[in-house]
């Protein structure tokens, strides 16, 4: 029933999700681990989580588009 099934796009899916995963993870937790470290307080740097995870969403859709269209020319 399956055996036509094209699994390049569930592939390209959870690539997809791995991505945006690791990228909001690491635009949330670096900056806060750097800014703890420096001194600033808790309470500032826990406010500060939800600016950084969407920073890193808006530069992963940013590095979506910018590779749909270095794959256009290349």
């Amino acid at each position: 029933m399956f055996e036509a099934l094209d699994t390049s796009v569930f592939n390209g899916l959870a690539l997809a999700m791995a991505t945006l995963c690791i990228m909001v993870l690491a635009t949330s937790i670096i900056p806060v681990l750097i800014l703890e470290s420096v001194g600033i307080s808790k309470k500032i740097t826990r406010n500060l989580v939800g600016i950084f995870c969407l920073a890193g969403f808006a530069l992963w859709v940013y590095g979506m588009f910018y590779l749909d269209l270095i794959s256009k020319f290349f």
